[in-house]
């Protein structure tokens, strides 16, 4: 249903285009679409690549993070590694010509065989894309961690120290991401001086498991979001796979 669920929400940015807003994932990525199955999906309802390569097209055209009235700063997954970025700078990202999200993906050899160093631009947009921060649980004692994303093999893993300093620099209290399936559909780690941040999934039972939906609500003022939690309780064969 990946076709449906994106002309949703193209059809949605259409009709309200000033309320709803759309950020870039690492999914929306033309070599992961092939991986995990929409380029088949695509070919199966209209056989033709042209219609996958428009899809490609409008994955560049979207923003990678969203500032909610200096309040919260919403991205899929990370934020930038590289020292002394700044939101110019992932503004600043020519995301028009990037229809791939991992920076490997333009690795280019010099003539004499060496790797050219890669652009700082692609470096934030895979941090953007493709991090994660430490677990709740472990926010206290990696306070500074920063080491590359082995699981995922792109991206970094942050501690609660980045959150705070890149927050800092917005002007904003909390973070807001997705990226990961937590059981409970929502979970915060909390990263001192009143800042937090918060991975939320939207989907329950997520490839038959038992997982809550969440999303958050946030209101007039400076208080932190409400989380409203779900769970399809009983999804039908179609729904779970």
């Amino acid at each position: 249903r990946g076709v449906e669920v994106l002309s949703v929400l193209l059809a949605f940015k259409l009709l309200y285009p000033d309320t709803v807003k759309l950020n870039r994932g690492n999914h929306e990525d033309m070599n992961v679409g092939r991986a995990y199955g929409f380029f088949d999906e695509v070919m199966t309802k209209y056989g033709t690549r042209a219609i996958y390569d428009l899809v490609g097209e409008m994955y560049t055209t979207i923003p990678l993070c969203t500032i909610i009235r200096n309040k919260a700063f919403i991205v899929h997954a990370g934020i930038p590694s590289l020292p002394g970025a700044t939101i110019f700078h992932v503004g600043a990202i020519g995301r028009r010509g990037l229809k791939g999200t991992v920076a490997s993906q333009w690795d280019v050899k010099d003539p004499e065989g060496k790797m050219k160093p890669r652009p700082s631009s692609l470096r934030m947009l895979e941090d953007l894309l493709w991090s994660d921060p430490v677990a709740p649980d472990e926010g206290a004692f990696l306070d500074d961690f920063s080491e590359p994303n082995v699981k995922r093999g792109a991206g970094i893993v942050y501690g609660p120290k980045m959150i705070r300093e890149w927050l800092h620099k917005l002007g904003c209290k909390y973070m807001v991401r997705s990226h990961q399936c937590v059981e409970t559909g929502a979970e915060t780690l909390d990263c001192g001086q009143g800042m937090a941040c918060y991975t939320v999934f939207s989907a329950s039972n997520y490839q038959g498991g038992s997982n809550e939906a969440a999303l958050l609500v946030f209101q007039p003022g400076d208080g932190p979001p409400q989380i409203l939690r779900q769970r399809v309780s009983n999804p039908g064969p179609e729904l779970a796979q």
